[in-house]
């Protein structure tokens, strides 16, 4: 009886793990788009602007000894972050797209958060 009680408990857990995965959720409040934003200003943040240091390295530039098209978007995101979008987008042009969808969703999820909160507020 105390095994299979045990084994429901493991598939109810699989259960739920894999419907958190196939949506992309962190926990339950927290998913991914709603992390991208702050994400993106703290590794900004952390990353010195001028030499990248405190990023993360490119591999492919490690391995093949030439440039992928993501190199410079860690100094890119620093510089962002610190309000110089020109030195930004000489850095990594891909800065403007990542940021506009960062913000978007980031945007999305508070608008949707407080659109719940008043409607339950009303329920």
């Amino acid at each position: 009886m105390g095994q299979k009680v045990d084994l429901e408990r493991m598939i109810n857990k699989l259960v739920r793990y894999s419907f958190a995965l196939r949506g992309f959720m962190l926990c339950r409040d927290c998913s991914v788009r709603r992390l991208a934003f702050p994400a993106l200003i703290i590794y900004g943040l952390a990353v010195d602007p001028t030499t990248g240091a405190g990023g993360i390295p490119c591999l492919w530039r490690l391995i093949f000894g030439i440039e992928c098209p993501s190199c410079g978007l860690s100094r890119a995101v620093a510089f962002f972050v610190r309000g110089d979008v020109f030195h930004a987008v000489r850095a990594n042009w891909l800065i403007i797209p990542i940021a506009v969808m960062a913000t978007y969703y980031f945007l999305l999820e508070v608008i949707n958060h407080y659109r719940l909160r008043r409607n339950s507020w009303h329920s």
